[in-house]
């Protein structure tokens, strides 16, 4: 009963961060990889564009602003947002539900996804950036093969308990950006890897509640004694030969 009223009374704050009601289908992979080549395209003057994919799981393109027209500035902090650069693949969990089905206005994008002027900017610096909103269905699919996640910090109350290590899992480099509502700005999450995930050199692997050192240590005090036990019965075979 708590959750629920916590849930409307976030939505009653912000109606524009929960989750949609999407249509679920068979192809979701073949879907979002159409969306990353989509976002990987540049249109015949060299502009880019943010991809988005909708709840009825169709295409928003939008277009960035003309080439040339963002200041070297802007440019340069743009660029410097992630460290992996131009060409880096950015999924992006946001709100994505618009009154029209086929458009969105740039009044009701800034209004629905406060920071959507950095998606632009993202894309048009070189970067690949695709948004969703982040449905159990279509989230590991949505994220995979990107390089960076930026997720809205409004949309993280909404998202299944394990949506960092389905994400993770997927991408190519496993990078976390949050955007904070209240803040407006980026924060980069710190990522903690499950123990499952871990390398295996990185495991500590136990036998009878004992690392595999210690019971190295056993086995070779053991030969030892076994040797010795040994050496004593022939010094004493030999003796009594004698």
């Amino acid at each position: 009963m708590f959750k629920q009223t916590q849930t409307q009374n976030q939505e009653a704050q912000n109606p524009y961060a929960r989750m949609p009601k999407v249509h679920q289908m068979i192809g979701i992979e073949d879907l979002f990889a159409e969306a990353r080549r989509k976002a990987s395209e540049q249109d015949f003057n060299g502009g880019r564009h943010v991809v988005i994919v909708t709840p009825e799981r169709k295409f928003l393109v939008i277009p960035c602003p003309p080439p040339g027209s963002m200041s070297q500035e802007k440019v340069t902090e743009m660029a410097q947002s992630f460290k992996q650069g131009k060409g880096a693949n950015v999924a992006v969990i946001a709100y994505n539900e618009f009154q029209e089905k086929e458009t969105a206005s740039m009044r009701e994008l800034a209004e629905k996804i406060p920071f959507f002027g950095f998606l632009l900017g993202f894309a048009y610096v070189g970067q690949n950036v695709w948004m969703f909103e982040g449905h159990p269905s279509a989230l590991a699919a949505g994220c995979r093969d990107a390089d960076v996640l930026v997720v809205d910090s409004g949309m993280i109350p909404h998202l299944q308990k394990d949506w960092v290590s389905v994400a993770t899992k997927v991408m190519r480099i496993p990078e976390i950006h949050i955007h904070d509502r209240k803040t407006y700005s980026l924060r980069r999450m710190s990522i903690q890897p499950d123990a499952a995930d871990l390398p295996r050199s990185t495991k500590k692997t136990k036998i009878l509640g004992l690392d595999i050192w210690q019971i190295a240590v056993l086995g070779i005090m053991f030969l030892i004694i076994i040797c010795v036990i040994v050496f004593a019965a022939m010094m004493m075979l030999n003796s009594g030969i004698r």
